[in-house]
């Protein structure tokens, strides 16, 4: 009798928001060990990856990560964006369809227009980009007493300077005004994967009750509050249960999940 071959997983493709080196999945690849393959994109211009010579975005982000991609050879890839980086996962669906059968978006803001717009402004203005940036950083710690977070922010904060930060925002600004939100950019997709967004915050809030009327609308796209999760950083305040959502999303067990 002739035996089943096993059905091989997916490869996690985790992929930093912008002005984020891959050292912020440090915290989530030991929770993932033994229950999932993983691939950690290092941005150009980020952490150990060579300085550029000229001006980048998005486009060269997505061509960039899309090499990644072919050089998995022909298996299913997942990717799990952090924050911002949801655009470049999104227009990886687009490109490669139904070899990536999921998406896993880290606490991207999905609403239209975005609450921080002033600042994607800001952020672009030499004279007041560092309050800007100073700002938000308090915003997304939102009072977290976990030294990982706090740590990681600060990090990142002493690395990068205006050329990335305006560089992100005028990214990332171009992002909203071509599609209004995310979910309008998912739902742009001709066949979307099964999409699990996991964010902080309150289930009662605004951007909640926005995700729960899409969710009704489009069984492919689901979304979690991570409980007792503050910051806008889960995969480091929270690892395992980011680890624990990927195994519900593919309806496994933890045993199982390997």
């Amino acid at each position: 009798m002739q035996q089943k071959k096993a059905v091989e997983k997916p490869t996690l493709l985790l992929l930093p928001g912008w002005c984020n080196d891959r050292t912020a999945f440090d915290a989530l690849l030991p929770a993932l060990r033994g229950r999932w393959r993983a691939e950690t994109v290092e941005w150009r211009g980020h952490g150990a990856s060579k300085k550029p010579t000229g001006d980048f975005g998005n486009t060269e982000l997505i061509a960039d990560a899309a090499e990644i991609v072919r050089s998995l050879g022909d298996g299913a890839v997942v990717p799990l964006a952090m924050a911002q980086a949801g655009w470049i996962a999104v227009e990886l669906c687009r490109i490669f369809g139904e070899r990536m059968p999921a998406l896993v978006l880290v606490d991207w803001l999905m609403t239209d227009p975005p609450p921080f717009t002033q600042a994607v402004r800001d952020l672009q203005d030499p004279a007041a980009w560092k309050t800007a940036h100073e700002r938000l950083a308090a915003a997304w710690l939102n009072g977290t007493t976990d030294g990982r977070v706090i740590d990681f922010a600060r990090r990142q904060s002493a690395v990068f300077g205006f050329d990335m930060w305006s560089r992100s925002a005028r990214e990332i600004g171009a992002a909203y005004r071509q599609w209004g939100s995310p979910l309008e950019a998912l739902r742009s997709l001709a066949s979307p994967p099964q999409v699990l967004h996991l964010r902080h915050g309150e289930e009662g809030d605004d951007d909640a009750a926005a995700q729960r009327a899409f969710a009704e609308r489009h069984p492919w796209f689901r979304f979690r509050t991570l409980e007792g999760v503050r910051s806008h950083y889960p995969a480091i305040e929270a690892p395992w249960l980011v680890a624990e959502a990927i195994d519900d999303l593919f309806r496994l067990k933890p045993s199982e999940a390997r």
